[in-house]
């Protein structure tokens, strides 16, 4: 009688230990999981989140309420994105200085305020190169036909007798435009509404011109 009831306390103490065994494994196993089940469990059901490179809707809210406070009436910028081709590479586009080749890709974003407000249209375009270097030798193209007043190599004042600003960060270049109906304060507020919107770590360089003015500053 007295084996029994010491087998019977021996099994019952290794039935508590062994679930105590598995309950600190569990959650040890929570606690501290192994580094495969957790680099697993980030790539398939939180995958790292991005922000787009430029928030454009961002910045048609911003110029929508300038737009709105300069004519007094309800403006809605309705937007379209192209793809530059071979006809901004001929000699007469403005978009030619920043051809490095035919071939090259850049992106135009045209901003339209509507029929009655068509003066106010306004575009950026964006230039991606290879490399810095590249996007050097673009702007620095770029600063020379700033320079020039309709000589043999330049058919437009500054870069397009409007409004302009370029700016140049490590291998893309940005230029917006906006036309003369734009006053040039009401530019430098659409070029702080760009920068806002977009994500760029460092500006090396950019241009100014005013509408009207042959020489950008630079």
């Amino acid at each position: 009688m007295a084996n029994k009831l010491i087998t019977s306390v021996v099994l019952v103490a290794l039935t508590i230990f062994g679930c105590e065994r598995n309950y600190k494994q569990e959650n040890d196993d929570i606690l501290n999981p192994k580094i495969d089940s957790v680099s697993n469990h980030t790539s398939e059901t939180n995958p790292p989140k991005t922000k787009p490179e430029f928030d454009i809707h961002k910045f048609i809210a911003l110029t929508d309420s300038l737009y709105t406070s300069i004519t007094g009436l309800p403006i809605n910028l309705i937007y379209k994105i192209d793809t530059l081709g071979s006809d901004a590479y001929e000699r007469e586009s403005y978009y030619y200085p920043l051809f490095s080749t035919k071939q090259s890709i850049i992106r135009r974003i045209s901003f339209d305020p509507g029929k009655r407000q068509r003066e106010l249209r306004l575009w950026i375009v964006e230039a991606t190169y290879k490399s810095a270097f590249e996007a050097n030798q673009i702007f620095s193209k770029l600063r020379t036909i700033t320079g020039k007043v309709n000589d043999s190599t330049d058919i437009i004042p500054g870069l397009t007798y409007s409004n302009d600003y370029v700016l140049k960060s490590d291998s893309k270049i940005i230029w917006l435009n906006s036309g003369c109906a734009v006053s040039f304060l009401n530019h430098q507020k659409l070029t702080r509404f760009m920068l806002s919107s977009y994500k760029i770590e460092n500006i090396q360089d950019s241009i100014w011109c005013k509408c009207g003015q042959p020489k950008c500053s630079l």
